[in-house]
């Protein structure tokens, strides 16, 4: 219970009752309550971020390459929190609770690109976020965010930015970064065309490849 006050009592996180409500935040009520009836051994290796995680086919890409079970926490539209919105912020109780031996965290895309929240609330909530992740107990791996394409194009400065500070902070607590980015990003800087499925999102191969860069950071 201390940790959900300590969650709530953050001064970066707007009140429940001035969020917004809408499909998307329909969405992420709803995985999290599904959340509820999935059994997670403790020990397991639990993925923690947005659409990108929540379409992750993580047993077929990544279930030979480790016995631990692993366990998708990813919802579609999900932020950091602290901005009009729910997020990652809002539900670090229930994750910490299945006492995962590892996370790995993808997020801030809906955050840069969506929600418009402010670097100036976006970057402490999520040296916020890693700091109560990393007092929770479980190895943390942390992505930097992938680059974007099409009509999300003009928006690579700011993920670029973003990014930049989110290694900063990764490296203050010496947690492990993978930065995916060289392998996603064509000439143009841009998310590579034969690795997405649209603006943002990965198709088949670029999940493939994902997998494979991801593997040898995994708890065996």
């Amino acid at each position: 219970m201390r940790r959900r006050h300590l969650l709530l009592a953050t001064p970066a996180l707007a009140a429940a009752n001035t969020r917004i409500e809408n499909e998307s935040s329909r969405h992420w009520h709803a995985r999290v309550a599904s959340f509820a009836s999935e059994t997670v051994a403790p020990g397991a290796i639990v993925f923690l971020g947005d659409s990108m995680t929540e379409r992750f086919p993580l047993q077929a890409l990544l279930g030979e390459r480790t016995s631990r079970q692993l366990v998708n926490r990813g919802i579609g539209g999900d932020k950091v929190g602290g901005w009009r919105y729910w997020g990652l912020l809002d539900r670090l109780d229930a994750v910490l609770a299945l006492q995962p031996a590892q996370l790995v965290l993808m997020i801030g895309v809906n955050d840069l690109v969506f929600a418009a929240t402010p670097f100036e609330v976006l970057l402490p909530s999520v040296a916020r976020l890693l700091d109560l992740l990393r007092a929770g107990g479980p190895q943390l791996v942390v992505h930097a965010v992938l680059p974007v394409r099409d009509r999300l194009a003009t928006h690579g400065a700011r993920i670029h930015a973003y990014n930049d500070a989110l290694q900063t902070e990764v490296r203050r607590r010496s947690l492990a970064w993978l930065d995916l980015r060289p392998q996603f990003t064509d000439a143009e800087g841009l998310l590579r065309a034969d690795l997405a499925s649209d603006a943002v999102h990965l198709n088949a191969q670029g999940y493939q490849r994902w997998a494979q860069a991801l593997a040898p950071h995994l708890l065996r």
